[in-house]
């Protein structure tokens, strides 16, 4: 009788090892989602500010290109122009126009 009831108490203190330490298992396994949690979400802000670095370059070297051709225009242009004062410059010199 006395042996059943130290047996029986001796699996009642087992029982409650066994669920304090699922308990403890528990709180880590949450601590270790947050954790995961949290490095996912540092992942995606680096994944984001990346792409916005890639954005912001994509649009200035389009603004040079606008550039670059803007000023090539406004080379031609002046060409153009100077062509045609020469042009008209020695029509004036050969004809007196």
């Amino acid at each position: 009788m006395i042996l059943d009831q130290k047996l029986k108490i001796f699996l009642i203190k087992l029982d409650n090892i066994r669920i304090m330490l699922m308990i403890q298992l528990i709180k880590e396994f949450q601590q270790m989602f947050l954790i995961i949690s949290i490095l996912i979400f540092k992942v995606k802000v680096q994944i984001l500010e990346t792409l916005t670095s890639f954005l912001d370059l994509i649009r200035a070297e389009k603004k040079n290109k606008q550039i670059h051709i803007g000023i090539d225009r406004f080379i031609l242009e002046g060409q153009q122009q100077f062509s045609s004062f020469r042009d008209k410059f020695i029509g004036f010199l050969k004809h007196g126009e």
